[in-house]
């Protein structure tokens, strides 16, 4: 993956900042720097920090295998958006009815 810098300019008169819309469970590399019309200075020392865990992602689609008459095994993609360390999953099932047809 091809990392692509972002940079925003704050004003002079402030000394922090929101960085938002930042993606979840994510390292950046933040770095600042102060400008004047002579020009950049140098940059701050970089600092890596990570975004916190968010809600997962759905899990991919459900296939089925091993299907007997009285059991089956149920399996699944890992989310797309795990959105941080993933610790289980919860395999919810229930008896559906077949709808009752009019002849």
């Amino acid at each position: 993956m091809e990392e692509e810098e972002e940079l925003e300019v704050v004003p002079a008169s402030q000394t922090s900042h929101v960085l938002a819309f930042l993606d979840k469970y994510t390292t950046y590399r933040i770095q600042v720097l102060a400008f004047n019309p002579a020009g950049d200075g140098p940059r701050s020392v970089p600092v890596i920090i990570r975004t916190l865990e968010g809600i997962p992602g759905a899990p991919g689609p459900i296939i089925f295998t091993e299907i007997t008459m009285n059991s089956l095994r149920v399996g699944w993609d890992t989310p797309q958006e795990p959105n941080g360390e993933i610790l289980g999953y919860i395999v919810a099932y229930e008896t559906s009815m077949p709808s009752e047809s009019k002849l």
